[in-house]
């Protein structure tokens, strides 16, 4: 839904493939580069805290990103969307690679895309009643919402079982 907030910026016309192209590319580009130096990030301070700070900032990203004042504003956005996300899949992985059985460690890493293959299903078409319901601003609103309440759920369980093992190991 990017495209959409492009176009209510730039209008229909000449440059807004270019501004597509800006917004969207930008984004890939940051996916890229950030994923190992993620990776590295979590090795240092610890994969949980990174993943569920990356996971919060990416929540508050979305929300800035239909008010985005200009193509520049909004491509700053977009990059900086995909660098948490980027980062919060590297912790993902390396949290899976590292608690992870052995045994299972393959079967387990293979079905890190099922989420991923259903959302890609079921994602658009909730995204276009978001967008039907509230405009193009819709879809990240209700993403965003999403993302922080995934992570304060995230926060709660993981603060549960921090204090479980506190008990356990105490």
């Amino acid at each position: 839904y990017l495209p959409v907030l492009v176009e209510d910026l730039v209008g229909v016309g000449p440059g807004l493939a270019s501004a597509i192209a800006l917004v969207v590319g930008t984004a890939a580009l940051a996916g890229a580069i950030i994923s190992p130096v993620g990776g590295a990030i979590g090795d240092r301070i610890g994969f949980r805290p990174v993943l569920l700070a990356s996971l919060g900032l990416s929540g508050v990203t979305l929300f800035l990103m239909p008010p985005a004042p200009g193509i520049v504003p909004l491509a700053a956005a977009s990059f900086v969307f995909a660098t948490l996300i980027a980062v919060a899949g590297a912790m993902v992985f390396g949290l899976l690679a590292t608690e992870t059985p052995a045994d299972r460690r393959s079967t387990t890493l293979n079905l890190v895309y099922l989420p991923l293959y259903a959302a890609g299903l079921v994602g658009p078409a909730l995204a276009a009643g978001a967008a039907t319901a509230l405009g193009p601003a819709g879809p990240f609103i209700a993403a965003g919402g999403a993302v922080l309440v995934g992570t304060l759920l995230i926060a709660i369980r993981e603060r549960a079982t921090s204090a479980s093992r506190i008990r356990t190991n105490g």
